[in-house]
């Protein structure tokens, strides 16, 4: 390796765990982005579930930040916050379409 990466790495670095990254989401994930998933569970859930557009999320969070581009919201993984919401009470699933299938990527929230 070169003499400056010596520099940068401290002896006592150890890999990081699955469950460090899954605790660590709520630092990594724009709060925009759990603010807009929170409008639109509002806005959807009545007790049973609510189903929320992949493409609605993705407005909502452009709507309250315009900074931010679609492109910008996938490449930075934004939209990977179900484990947030599992462990807050909600059962998670994303559905998005296989091949030769047609219909819209959602999310289904349901109480657990």
């Amino acid at each position: 390796f070169p003499s400056h990466d010596k520099k940068i790495m401290k002896e006592d670095v150890k890999p990081i765990s699955p469950n460090e990254i899954v605790d660590n989401l709520e630092n990594t994930i724009p709060s925009v982005v759990i603010q807009s998933v929170n409008n639109l569970l509002s806005k959807k859930y009545r007790g049973t579930e609510a189903i929320i557009l992949q493409d609605e999320i993705i407005s909502e969070i452009i709507r309250l930040d315009n900074s931010f581009t679609k492109r910008q919201i996938f490449d930075n993984k934004m939209l990977d916050f179900e484990e947030l919401y599992c462990k807050n009470g909600w059962s998670v699933e994303y559905d998005k379409p296989g091949y030769n299938e047609d219909y819209k990527a959602k999310f289904i929230f349901k109480k657990k």
